[in-house]
């Protein structure tokens, strides 16, 4: 991405935290050092912060704990385009240093932490693999779309026993 526009002015960056659908305040948004999104094709999208915090203020902030809410917002200021990450913190890991510590915010995508987060134990009885996988994507609100002309053979039990979604699908 190009951090001019076309008509040849510079652009800023910018970015946008939040945490527990709050923003996070200026102090602490001074200290992230770096935001990285991978966007995968199959699995998990996943996000980073890391944040220096030479004082040790918000190692034992509450709001860097696993399982929060986060939503990150980044783009160019004065410019149309921005890529967002929803998801949930799935770890904080803390670096000690003489010169204070460093922390680094992992995130996954909302779709996978909440497939991630509950184990079930369920059974279907005369359903394809096809059916069941349509069945549990539409709990997460999402759409299978189903390859025309295949035909999907019907099986007499499939049965998830104590697995998280994703467990079970993999």
């Amino acid at each position: 991405m190009s951090n001019s526009n076309t008509d040849g002015r510079v652009l800023g960056f910018y970015f946008e935290v939040y945490i527990n659908n709050a923003e996070i305040d200026f102090t602490r948004k001074q200290c992230i050092t770096s935001i990285k999104i991978t966007e995968q094709e199959a699995g998990s999208d996943e996000m980073s912060l890391s944040i220096s915090d030479p004082d040790l203020l918000y190692i034992k902030d509450d709001i860097y704990k696993k399982d929060n809410p986060i939503r990150v917002i980044l783009g160019w200021k004065e410019d149309t385009y921005t890529s967002e990450f929803v998801g949930y913190i799935s770890a904080v890991d803390i670096e000690f240093s003489t010169s204070g510590a460093n922390i680094t915010v992992n995130c996954i995508d909302r779709i996978s932490h909440l497939m991630n987060k509950t184990k079930k134990t369920r059974s279907w009885d005369n359903v394809t693999t096809a059916d069941v996988i349509e069945k549990i994507a539409k709990e997460y609100g999402l759409k299978v779309i189903k390859q025309s002309g295949y035909s999907f053979q019907k099986q007499d039990s499939l049965s998830q026993s104590d697995q998280t979604d994703i467990e079970f699908l993999e």
